[in-house]
This record gives structure tokens, sequence and C-alpha cells, in this order.
């Protein structure tokens, strides 16, 4: 049987999707990442450069602030970092993984990168017990 591609939603439509941990299950919700419940942890796509100038990216500098995370000096293109959020508006602290998917803010993600990133974002998810987690559609525009 022939392979169908997916039709996808507008180009700039914002879209979450949630991570379920005991089926690894993928939803497409369309709406705002940041309006997603406060127990879902929040992820995007990252350079290694840490660069964070555009795009999504600037949205989540601006309200978590520079990534510092404590395992930055290990962080490799493939790897996913962690790192809690600060308390915003009096909610719980957010889990945030960044997926490392390329070398420079200037160059492209493989689909190799962005895999084993969502690999690894996986595994840390389920050691820190977070269920489910929101992030923009990846893979498609600048990361």
């Amino acid at each position: 049987m022939p392979r169908r591609e997916a039709e996808s939603p507008q180009r700039h439509a914002p879209a979450k999707v949630y991570v379920k941990r005991e089926e690894h299950r993928f939803t497409t919700i369309t709406g705002d990442v940041f309006a997603a419940p406060a127990d879902r942890g929040l992820a995007h796509c990252v350079a290694l450069d840490f660069g964070m100038s555009a795009g999504i990216a600037v949205d989540f500098k601006r309200r978590f602030g520079p990534v510092i995370p404590s395992d930055r000096a290990r962080a490799r293109v493939g790897t996913c970092l962690h790192m809690v959020g600060p308390v915003v508006r009096g909610e719980q602290p957010r889990e945030l993984f960044y997926l490392v998917s390329k070398r420079a803010s200037a160059g492209a993600p493989t689909y190799g990168s962005l895999e084993t990133a969502l690999r690894d974002m996986v595994v840390k998810a389920e050691q820190r017990g977070v269920a489910r987690i929101a992030m923009p559609r990846i893979g498609c525009g600048l990361d």
C-alpha cells in the first residue's frame, strides 16, 4: 500500500506534541506551546552554540532566561539538555528540554540528530517523572 504524506496545518501555526510516557504516543494539537498545562514539560530545538536568537527560541529565552544547565559542557549534537525553569506567575516551575539538533545556529539539523535528541529527551523525561511534554513543530523551520 502506498504511503500517504500527512497533510500539514498552516505553515506558521504553532503546535504542541504531547509525549505519553507509557506508550510514547505523539499527538499534534494546534495552539500556543506556552499555554500548555503547567504539568507539561516544554521542549524545543537549539544549536550547540546556544545562540537562541530566532524563532521560538527567543520566546524560551525571554520567559526562562539563558541556557546554563549544569551539563552544558557535555552537550553535543543529538543530545537533550534538561533544566528546571524559574517560577512564572506563581505556577510550578517547568521542566525544560533543549534538543541540541545542530552545531551552529545558522546550520540545519539532520533527521538523525533530531531522532537521537528526541530519544535522549524521552530517557531524561522518564528519569524525572515527566509524563507529558509540549513542544513546537520541529524539523520544518529554523531548527
